[in-house]
């Protein structure tokens, strides 16, 4: 008889995402959620650089074909994809509750130039900055993700999926 396998668990909180890891965890599994939790760590430090899967892996001491791998397996969003939806998230927060310049805040979101940000931000917020500006409603693309092991969280609302 296959015993159940768990199913991972995602919530969202005020200022990050976490996601839960259910059932008897692996070693490599371990692994792939501590070299997936040091990658968001420096993504998270160096927002306001450019970065990508090259510098990340470099910081984290792996390779980046490795880092892609279990970084897309982990959080089902590439190095690339997560960078530019935190990046564009931060960058919307400080639309909304900044007076500073889009130009500004475009260099702050590690972009060489406001119309690069500009059409990056109207292609994932489907707004041009001014416009978003304007609005005053702030909402998050993309929270912090933190991986959080299983003997760190005590919550119902687990399910076994039989197979």
């Amino acid at each position: 008889m296959r015993r159940p396998r768990k199913k991972f668990v995602s919530k969202n909180y005020e200022n990050e995402t976490a996601v839960y890891w259910v059932g008897k965890e692996e070693t490599a599994m371990k692994h792939r959620v501590e070299k997936t939790e040091a990658a968001i760590d420096y993504i998270e430090g160096h927002l306001s650089e450019k970065l990508n899967l090259e510098l990340v892996a470099e910081a984290v001491h792996y390779s980046k074909y490795y880092l892609h791998q279990i970084f897309t397996q982990t959080t089902g969003l590439t190095v690339h994809d997560y960078v530019k939806r935190r990046q564009l998230t931060e960058a919307a927060k400080l639309l909304v509750f900044s007076e500073k310049p889009i130009v500004e805040i475009a260099f702050l979101a590690g972009y060489e130039s406001q119309q690069a940000f500009a059409d990056s931000f109207k292609a994932m917020y489907k707004k041009a900055p001014g416009q978003y500006r304007e609005e005053r409603e702030f909402y998050p693309l993309q929270l912090r993700y933190c991986l959080i092991n299983r003997e760190a969280v005590e919550f119902g609302g687990i399910e076994d999926i039989e197979q």
